[in-house]
């Protein structure tokens, strides 16, 4: 069995668990936001307020306290980073794969992808 195909395999759960767990809590934090927030359903005004781009500027921190009181925007910021997460750890984890299994040349643009990934998240970050 080639290396990539072990890779494919040994990954596919991490994908699938993180992905199904992201969309799981952002649903489950939209189902607060309008349970709590009734209006938000009915009131254009509010729910421009709350799909606001600035309204969401907040630390990550801060994000971890909100999403531990069950409020649902950070139940669904919380799932949000963990879908843009994924990739990262995924790509890191193939790193290992590929220096453990001495395949140089691959461990190689794997770290280039890291990086490039690593990258955009901080330039992101320092943009926004």
């Amino acid at each position: 069995m080639s290396t990539a195909v072990r890779l494919s395999r040994a990954l596919r759960p991490l994908m699938q668990v993180a992905v199904v767990g992201s969309v799981g809590l952002i649903l489950f934090g939209m189902s607060l936001c309008f349970v709590r927030h009734p209006s938000y359903l009915f009131s254009p005004a509010e729910l421009a307020i709350l799909s606001n781009p600035g309204a969401a500027k907040v630390s990550e921190e801060e994000v971890f306290v909100a999403a531990a009181h069950l409020e649902g925007q950070a139940i669904v910021l919380l799932g949000l980073m963990t879908l843009m997460v994924t990739p990262i750890v995924s790509v890191f984890l193939a790193v290992a794969f590929f220096v453990r299994a001495r395949q140089w040349a691959y461990a190689a643009i794997s770290v280039a992808v890291l990086l490039l990934l690593l990258l955009s998240a901080l330039l992101g970050r320092a943009s926004g």
